[in-house]
């Protein structure tokens, strides 16, 4: 049910916005509260991974829709929503502006989802990745005596394809990961660059008291923006048509029964044929 109305086989990019449900979920991944997205994801890459072996097109879009909502939730959803906590306190408590940042700042109600969010990012990807070369991939059906290639029809079991193993699909994703992991060391970088200089006390204390400082926990929460607006490049291949670019991959969706299919979208008699239904 879950993955028939999140990645159906049937709706295009647009027509998913008309599901409920799907809305209900997309909404969920837009919750600024951290853990949330990281968490729901993790759920989606679990459902994906059983029963093996995954589908190579769900595998590579799982990389790109989780990098790419990530940008916009981590990125800037929480840009704006640290940047309202700044406000919030310069203009209702100009008298104890410090202690407002650290009660209601950006980072003020830091716990471990902060973590999860932090390097939920970087792992699920490459876990996602690292199963790639097992995954089954759809194939086209062979070309007619006219020249022309059929679809495989909606339904329709995939096949493995041996060569997907050192496609050049694989390649360019690959590189792609290798930026989004040099965004993820500069981010560190940064963060350990702002902790020896607006930190010192609590680092002579020892760790303990680096976690109890406030500072330290709104330096995480900008590196944390810094490395999700970084993702921009991974939301791009989100948009219709730019994904084939990057990975030539044959798409597939879920049907209601939960299996796996080739993409299809109805045509427009089915289309109105359900409308008159309805």
């Amino acid at each position: 049910l879950v993955l028939n109305h999140y990645l159906p086989y049937n709706r295009s990019f647009y027509g998913k916005f008309k599901d409920p449900l799907y809305l209900l979920m997309y909404g969920a991944t837009l919750i600024p509260i951290h853990g949330v997205r990281v968490c729901f994801f993790a759920v989606i890459l679990a459902m994906l991974l059983a029963p093996q072996p995954p589908d190579e097109h769900q595998l590579i879009n799982f990389i790109l829709i989780f990098k790419g909502m990530q940008f916009l939730t981590s990125g800037l959803v929480y840009m704006a929503k640290g940047s309202m906590q700044y406000f919030a306190c310069y203009s209702f408590h100009k008298a104890s502006l410090l202690e407002c940042i650290d009660t209601s700042g950006p980072g003020a109600s830091a716990n471990w989802g902060q973590l999860v969010d932090y390097l939920g990012s970087v792992v699920l990807v490459w876990i996602a990745f690292y199963v790639l070369p097992q995954a089954k991939k759809h194939k086209t059906r062979p070309r007619h005596a006219g020249g022309n290639s059929t679809p495989l029809l909606a339904g329709e079991a995939p096949e493995r394809d041996p060569r997907s193993r050192d496609s050049r699909s694989h390649s360019r994703l690959r590189r792609l990961l290798y930026y989004d992991m040099a965004c993820f060391s500069t981010s560190i970088i940064v963060l350990c660059t702002l902790t020896a200089r607006t930190c010192v006390d609590s680092l002579e204390n020892g760790f303990l008291a680096l976690g109890a400082d406030m500072q330290f926990h709104s330096n995480i929460f900008w590196c944390c923006v810094l490395y999700s607006l970084l993702s921009l490049p991974f939301t791009l291949f989100t948009l219709p048509g730019l994904q084939k670019v990057l990975t030539h991959s044959n798409p597939t969706g879920f049907n209601s029964y939960g299996a796996c299919v080739a993409f299809a979208l109805p045509s427009a008699a089915a289309q109105q044929a359900a409308a008159n239904e309805a």
